[in-house]
């Protein structure tokens, strides 16, 4: 009897563990994907955007890093995109995305 009751325990923590690893956002450094629609964060004096975000359907917001593409996403204010990039965390503890490739959806 004790010895099922431990199996069953051992199913239980594996299957917890298994859904943490889909519920929990990626850590730094970590390649994901994800759609998500894209928000400007902030302009310059010149209305030009200097900063967006993008909020996934689970509600997490990625703050875009400004690089070659991430820059490619500051005129997409609106659109749903489907993305791939490198998750890490800013100085104020925001999350942010390294942005590797995206797809504007139709």
């Amino acid at each position: 009897m004790l010895r099922r009751v431990k199996k069953y325990v051992g199913y239980a923590l594996l299957f917890g563990i298994a859904l943490l690893a889909v519920v929990v956002p990626a850590r730094g450094g970590e390649t994901m994907s994800f759609s998500g629609m894209v928000f400007v964060l902030d302009w310059d004096e010149e209305n030009r955007v200097t900063a967006v975000s993008v909020v996934t359907e689970e509600g997490w917001e990625y703050r875009v890093l400004p690089d070659e593409a991430g820059r490619e996403l500051f005129r997409r204010e609106g659109d749903t995109v489907d993305i791939e990039g490198v998750a890490g965390t800013d100085a104020a503890g925001r999350k942010t995305l390294t942005v590797i490739r995206y797809r504007v959806r139709p």
